[in-house]
């Protein structure tokens, strides 16, 4: 299995739902619930977790199983009903037929704890995620203590999907996360572990970082080595998913294109096993091909090797149509989606 790490906005939910079924079947999607960000669900927030709540089910309808976390949002949200947000998508899924594997964390609030044992017994599941993130890895003995607690005091008889969420690995030294991981996880209790996931991301918070505008370079898929150093730490004798952030950064926000469009240009970020090729245009306003700049880029990716035949996957059709100018050349917005949708083809069809 294979576990990408989205959130719950129509981009990314449009690169799920056109996924091949081959793909679906190998991927156990995490998806957190986006908090409010525009104006409009910003003065409505509870309508919002119900709107988002309605279209992620929409998108992951076909999944027989997905993980869903609620961090992100305000922890005081609830819906007008008053229900959680965590067990609003959990009871929005259930009628879709989707099984639905809360996730908590050890720094979760008691509302958020509590909708999660809701939840599962919402589904009658037996199945919870723990989420760790970076700032659990800093206090290795503290972490282990918080974590055993939890599952005693809440999680006794659940079986239980332990989750390194490392989060931005770019540019990190891989030996020292290796280490750290390894170290708390040697101090955890196991033994009801349904698996254990570690996930990361390899691209940078900020393209210019690794690719100037106007260029093309490779940018190696260094979560897929952390994930390979960390699973031959654990051993054999749990199994161990490979996650990670597709072609979307884990702080990423879906902006208002309208308003940014002065400020950037055209990007592809086309995965690939143990890389990406990112190749980026000008600026959408002084570059006097503007949008159409994609049809070129677009060409370029159907020159690589790796490029496939067709019928390969919803992104690469949608790349091959543009560099064949059929229709308009897309947006930033469309363009995520097919990057998305073809990373988590590719990752799903040959993981680390």
């Amino acid at each position: 299995m294979y576990s990408p790490f989205l959130k719950s906005k129509q981009l990314e939910g449009l690169a799920l739902q056109h996924l091949k079924d081959d793909v679906r079947q190998a991927t156990f999607p995490f998806i957190d619930l986006a908090a409010p960000t525009t104006k409009v669900q910003k003065k409505d927030p509870p309508t919002h977790v119900v709107k988002t709540t309605r279209n992620l089910a929409r998108y992951v309808s076909a999944f027989s199983r997905i993980m869903i976390d609620s961090s992100e949002m305000d922890a005081d949200l609830r819906t007008h009903d008053g229900v959680h947000p965590l067990l609003a998508a959990v009871e929005e899924l259930e009628k879709k037929g989707v099984d639905v594997v809360p996730i908590t964390g050890l720094a979760r609030d008691k509302d958020h704890v509590q909708a999660a044992c809701d939840a599962i017994q919402q589904v009658g599941g037996s199945t919870v995620g723990i989420r760790i993130d970076p700032y659990d890895l800093e206090t290795p003995t503290l972490t282990a203590k918080l974590f055993a607690d939890l599952i005693v005091e809440r999680f006794r008889n659940c079986n239980i999907i332990l989750i390194y969420d490392l989060r931005t690995v770019y540019g990190a030294d891989i030996s020292t996360l290796k280490s750290r991981v390894l170290a708390l996880d040697e101090k955890l209790p196991h033994g009801h572990e349904e698996m254990t996931i570690v996930s990361g991301s390899g691209l940078p918070e900020r393209m210019a970082d690794a690719v100037p505008t106007k260029s093309s370079d490779y940018i190696q898929r260094v979560e897929r080595e952390l994930w390979d150093r960390i699973k031959e730490g654990v051993g054999d004798e749990r199994t161990v998913t490979f996650g990670d952030y597709a072609t979307v950064t884990p702080d990423y926000v879906e902006l208002d294109f309208a308003l940014i469009y002065k400020q950037i240009g055209p990007k592809i970020i086309y995965a690939l096993d143990e890389e990406w090729f990112v190749i980026r245009g000008g600026s959408f306003e002084r570059h006097p091909d503007g949008r159409r700049q994609y049809y070129f880029l677009a060409e370029e990716i159907t020159k690589l090797e790796d490029f496939p035949g067709e019928d390969y996957c919803y992104g690469d059709d949608y790349i091959r149509d543009k560099a064949g100018r059929v229709g308009k050349p897309g947006s930033p917005a469309s363009w995520v989606t097919t990057c998305v949708n073809r990373h988590i083809s590719r990752t799903a069809r040959n993981p680390p």
